[in-house]
């Protein structure tokens, strides 16, 4: 009997050691912080099921985060989830009907036609069991839905259309690069163009440079001013996206734009691939953590807080 005393005082202690310091992360944590880990709770049923990355190590990942915010880190939460968490999440609550429109590639198309927007020309697409066919040529395979680069690849055959929605896009080719890159241009709701990246796949016989895919990013322009050497054509197609994020989308506090500098006739002409809600806003910061990475992130937080306050959200 007082053996099994001893072993409810001493389960009680660590249970009582786990939510004192379950306070101090949650006490740590600034307003926006806070209100995305609710909304965190609210949808990590949807998010586990919409993205394999999150499945993966889940609870290490959880931990890492955790002990490292109490014990020295307090911007632990915004490098691991990239800046997702102040971008997105409030869609899934608000304009969820929005969020699950746009996850296809297809109605990306749409709005680049409306906006004149130069984008890949779409050969053939799988919808609903039917094979929809407009002309053949060397081609990219992508799931209609389809994240973090995954799954995309070069093909010379047009799949069976049966069971998923998927289109075959013509092959665009970076002029400069031998092997694949795009840019990721993240626009605001007031029409700022908040920052570009440079992403370059570091494997040659990869077809998709997107980070989640191995892919390292350069950021080559932030607060109105080129970090790096940025062709013209990048800067008009910014603020063509800017326009649509505060014109066609004033409810979404940012959009990530993936979009390719193709080289056409020695032309180089920019081709929107897709925007992206649930985006990242940084990329490599748990590698190269430094001040200007702390001012970014705070720069980034500080506008998405104003938005969520002007929207009533917080």
């Amino acid at each position: 009997m007082l053996l099994s005393i001893k072993v409810l005082l001493y389960l009680g202690f660590i249970i009582l050691n786990i939510i004192l310091l379950v306070l101090i992360w949650y006490f740590k944590l600034d307003e926006l912080d806070r209100y995305s880990i609710k909304l965190l709770l609210k949808y990590s049923k949807f998010l586990s099921d919409r993205e394999d990355s999150v499945k993966k190590n889940i609870f290490l990942k959880f931990m890492n985060v955790f002990f490292k915010t109490i014990f020295c880190n307090k911007y632990q939460l915004a490098i691991y989830t990239e800046g997702t968490i102040y971008n997105g999440l409030y869609l899934l609550k608000y304009h969820k009907d929005t969020f699950d429109r746009y996850e296809s590639k297809l109605e990306w198309a749409k709005i680049f036609n409306k906006y004149n927007v130069n984008h890949p020309k779409i050969l053939y697409k799988c919808h609903d069991g039917e094979l929809i066919e407009n002309f053949q040529s060397e081609m990219i395979y992508k799931p209609d839905i389809g994240r973090l680069g995954y799954e995309i690849k070069k093909i010379d055959y047009v799949p069976e259309c049966k069971d998923r929605n998927w289109i075959l896009q013509e092959m665009l080719k970076d002029c400069d690069s031998n092997t694949p890159r795009h840019y990721r241009i993240i626009t605001l709701y007031t029409g700022e163009l908040f920052c570009i990246y440079q992403l370059n796949a570091n494997d040659g016989d990869k077809i998709a440079s997107n980070h989640g895919q191995g892919g390292t990013g350069i950021l080559m322009y932030y607060k109105n001013k080129q970090l790096n050497d940025l062709h013209t054509e990048l800067y008009n197609i910014s603020g063509d996206l800017s326009n649509i994020n505060k014109s066609e989308f004033p409810f979404v506090f940012s959009i990530g734009w993936d979009v390719i500098l193709h080289c056409k006739n020695d032309n180089k002409i920019p081709y929107v691939l897709e925007g992206n809600f649930l985006h990242s806003a940084w990329i490599d910061f748990e590698q190269k953590f430094t001040q200007e990475n702390k001012l970014f992130i705070d720069d980034y937080k500080n506008k998405s807080y104003i938005f969520h306050k002007k929207q009533g959200y917080i």
